[in-house]
């Protein structure tokens, strides 16, 4: 308890990669009556910080070993993932060019619609201007034999 360095040690120790060895006799002091937390607090406050931080670490190694697996299976599914999520970007990428292609078509539609149905009113408007035009001029063409008629009893008086 001396050791000035103590806390840093502590706070270093590569609780990651606690032997196997250490563990196991870690353990078989737990067992112990001895190393039970009401005795041990009542020795020291030193004792005591250091009595629960072996538990601390000897419980982070036991969960440690629970919780690798799942890491390693979490990584692969973040791999996984990642390359799903790149073919899945892709195939969104690829559906939106579609879909942009798409209401261009439907907005070049709607305007051909549109001109259409002008073009429509237009050849309606014409043919009805060229049947007015039909009757006209059949209207006219009766006015001029009336005036060929007339111009000719003109021209015998004068």
């Amino acid at each position: 308890l001396g050791d000035t360095k103590l806390l840093k040690r502590l706070q270093d120790y590569p609780k990651d990669n606690i032997p196997a060895s250490t563990i196991k006799k870690i353990q078989d002091l737990q067992k112990l009556d001895d190393f039970q937390e009401k005795r041990v607090e009542k020795l020291n406050k030193a004792t005591f910080a250091i009595f629960k931080w072996i538990n601390a670490m000897e419980a982070y190694d036991r969960v440690a070993k629970v919780v690798a697996p799942k890491r390693i299976k979490l990584k692969e599914a973040q791999s996984e993932y990642a390359v799903v999520k790149k073919k899945l970007d892709i195939a969104q990428a690829e559906l939106k060019r579609v879909m942009d292609k798409i209401d261009a078509l439907v907005r070049q539609q709607k305007a051909t619609e549109a001109k259409k149905a002008k073009l429509e009113k237009g050849i309606q408007d014409t043919i009805t201007k060229k049947a007015r035009a039909e009757i006209l001029l059949g209207g006219l063409g009766g006015e001029k034999a009336r005036w060929t008629s007339i111009a000719k009893d003109l021209a015998i008086k004068y």
